[in-house]
C-alpha cells in the first residue's frame, strides 16, 4: 500500500511513531487496525508491493 500526503503529516506521524518506540509501518498498521477492526501483528502476513 502506497498514500501520498503532504509532507508536514508524513514528519509528524514518524515522530509520533519514534516516540512511541514503533517503526512508521507499525504505526500506520496499528492506527488502520483501530479504525478498521481487522487485527494487526507487525511482520506477520506482510505483503511486498
Amino acid at each position: 500500500m502506497r498514500a501520498r500526503v503532504p509532507i508536514p503529516l508524513r514528519r509528524a506521524a514518524e515522530d509520533r511513531a519514534k516516540a512511541l518506540g514503533m517503526t512508521l509501518n507499525d504505526y500506520v498498521g496499528q492506527l488502520l487496525a483501530e479504525d478498521t477492526g481487522v487485527a494487526y501483528a507487525s511482520q506477520e502476513g506482510l505483503k511486498s508491493a
